[in-house]
């Protein structure tokens, strides 16, 4: 539609073209951009929104472990749940992906609906059956009710993470279907629910459930919480770290050696703000890393990253291991060198204390460097 025109786009697929009405705007086109969005399995987009600079931002659910994310957003590994939800949001042109992030826990999860802010934040709505779907430390419920919840969460505007998450619904199934935002930051969510205590507030217009399956309305208050970073001990490594084979511990990093000779000392990059970075090298193929334990508050979900790059590129590795306590670390890694790519673990803490590891990997006789930058760990919310 264009002004009070109908245009009809693949118009030669119309098999009587004289009934198309002709586009009257010179040179305009019928389709500004079209992509595909997914991964290697099914993939479903249930709900669309547009800002003022008309970037558009997406919500659905896949149940594709490749489905796309980008670097630093809120939650770039598949949960291994029936399905999870996403939100993306694609740059004005379409030709890419401002930010890309799964959303969901160990079970099925599903986006139905997004709105967004004049700020850029995303508000989302859908359902789960995910009791680890991830919430955040002060949000309206931190418990799955029942079945399958509604839920409400709302992206900070570089998809990074949430500003808010919370389940919504009572001991039966409730859905979220459709969601707007004003003015204020408030979030009106509709669905239904055959829940007979799904949450109403006193004085609403009816607070008594009437039967099989009730639609509601529910306005979702502004209240935040901020992020809270943990101390890690040199993040950026600030002054480089000079750590010659025997040196065991420097600024509260310890450095390991599990295989070869390599050295580590610091390396200054522009990259980040301008920075230290810490440098694993060597020619022969060697093994080894550093390690930091930091405290944490048992029971809250925390996103671990740091920036890795491996130069020149050959065959080394980098890795982030996250240690919860006593139990056995987890890994994440990458191999792909010549420019910084960001590593990120988020996990529900049960203990006191995350050990974190930085290891770097070389596979030959080739010489690599293995860098790291930018450590960060921050309590996103609780499960």
């Amino acid at each position: 539609i264009t002004g009070d025109q109908v245009v009809l786009p693949f118009a030669s697929a119309i098999p009587n073209p004289q009934l198309a009405i002709a586009n009257s705007q010179s040179g305009a086109s019928d389709l500004l951009y079209s992509t595909f969005l997914g991964g290697s399995s099914p993939d479903d987009g249930s709900g669309i929104a547009v800002d003022g600079a008309g970037s558009a931002y997406v919500t659905g659910y896949t149940r594709s472990s490749d489905f796309p994310t980008t670097a630093g957003a809120f939650d770039t590994s598949y949960n291994d749940g029936n399905r999870d939800a996403f939100v993306v949001k694609v740059n004005a042109g379409g030709t890419g992906l401002a930010y890309a992030t799964f959303l969901g826990g160990s079970y099925a999860d599903e986006g139905n609906a997004v709105a967004v802010d004049g700020a850029g934040s995303a508000y989302v709505t859908g359902s789960t059956s995910s009791s680890d779907f991830p919430t955040t430390v002060g949000a309206f419920d931190t418990s799955h009710n029942g079945r399958g919840d509604a839920f409400v969460v709302k992206v900070n505007a570089g998809g990074t993470g949430l500003a808010y998450a919370t389940f919504l619904g009572g001991s039966d199934y409730d859905w979220g279907n459709a969601i707007a935002v004003d003015g204020a930051g408030s979030a009106y969510v509709t669905g239904h629910t055959q829940s007979s205590d799904f949450p109403t507030t006193a004085d609403a217009f009816d607070t008594s459930y009437n039967g099989w399956d009730d639609a509601f309305v529910a306005k979702i208050g502004t209240a935040e919480v901020t992020p809270t970073p943990t101390e890690v001990t040199n993040p950026d490594f600030e002054g480089g770290f000079f750590g010659p084979v025997g040196q065991s511990v420097a600024n509260g990093w310890a450095f390991y050696i599990a295989g070869g000779e390599p050295t580590f000392d610091g390396e200054y990059t522009t990259v980040h703000g301008g920075s230290w970075a810490q440098k694993i090298s060597g020619y022969a193929p060697f093994a080894a890393g550093l390690a930091q334990a930091v405290t944490v508050k048992p029971g809250t979900i925390y996103r671990v990253t740091v920036y890795y790059q491996l130069y020149p590129p050959g065959d080394g590795q980098a890795f982030l291991g996250v240690q919860d306590g006593t139990a056995p670390a987890q890994w994440v890694g990458g191999g792909e060198g010549g420019v910084w790519r960001l590593l990120s673990q988020t996990l529900t803490v049960t203990s006191d204390r995350l050990t974190l590891y930085l290891h770097g990997n070389n596979g030959t006789g080739l010489n690599t460097n293995v860098y790291f930058d930018d450590v960060t760990v921050v309590a996103v919310g609780s499960p």
